[in-house]
């Protein structure tokens, strides 16, 4: 039987959205990915993306940990968080216009505006070249 991606994350979900959510927060995407018992690599970006996508789980971390996450971003850079939490850049640039962080990271943006788009440009890439 071929699932749609939600129906696939629901399988594996079993009605434990917020333990799924807090075992993320405190383990990240690797330690989500054993909870949910997914060894398949296709399967787990089917599931990962309907997490980060539909049931908001970067949105809610950023929204949680948002002085962490600003920190980091301004410190280290796009690329430390992306490859942290196994997202593009375009992911990561639409979670956080859409989380409550979008204010606080227009002013990053505008801080550290040549750093952003080389950070970018080298995750695209890197994105490209896999």
């Amino acid at each position: 039987m071929n699932f749609s991606s939600p129906q696939l994350t629901q399988f594996y979900l079993d009605g434990n959205i917020q333990e799924a959510f807090e075992v993320f927060e405190h383990a990240g995407p690797q330690g989500l990915r054993q909870f949910l018992g997914i060894d398949d690599r296709a399967t787990w970006e089917r599931v990962y993306a309907t997490l980060i996508h539909e049931y908001h789980f970067l949105g809610q971390l950023l929204t949680k940990y948002r002085t962490y996450f600003i920190d980091l971003i301004r410190d280290r850079g796009i690329p430390t968080l992306c490859e942290a939490l196994e997202i593009t850049p375009s992911t990561l640039l639409d979670e956080l216009h859409a989380s409550t962080m979008s204010h606080t990271f227009r002013k990053i943006q505008r801080s550290h505006v040549g750093e952003f788009f080389v950070s970018l440009r080298e995750m695209l890439r890197r994105d490209i070249e896999l």
